[in-house]
């Protein structure tokens, strides 16, 4: 019994790097407002509170998630209603 014959050439798998991780919204190649619509409606959505949060659940980093929600502020789509962890006095 030959064994080299029964056992089947297995394919290569090809390995493709991760993209890397954009520092601006510019290098997203998405429109801002896109991104404060798609930031919106994730908060709303799933909850989020925290930017830590917000950035693990749309994959981008938390200095792009600030500004988006800087964005979305100044357009009066989201409101700061009080921050975690602060006093009440």
């Amino acid at each position: 019994m030959n064994i080299a014959a029964e056992v089947q050439e297995q394919p290569q798998v090809r390995v493709i790097p991760a993209p890397k991780a954009p520092r601006s919204v510019e290098e997203t190649g998405l429109e801002e407002g896109f991104l404060v619509d798609l930031l919106c409606k994730t908060i709303y959505r799933q909850g989020l509170e925290r930017s830590t949060q917000m950035s693990a659940a749309l994959r981008l980093p938390v200095p792009i998630i600030e500004r988006l929600l800087h964005s979305a502020k100044e357009g009066k789509l989201i409101e700061t209603l009080g921050q975690l962890g602060a006093s009440m006095r």
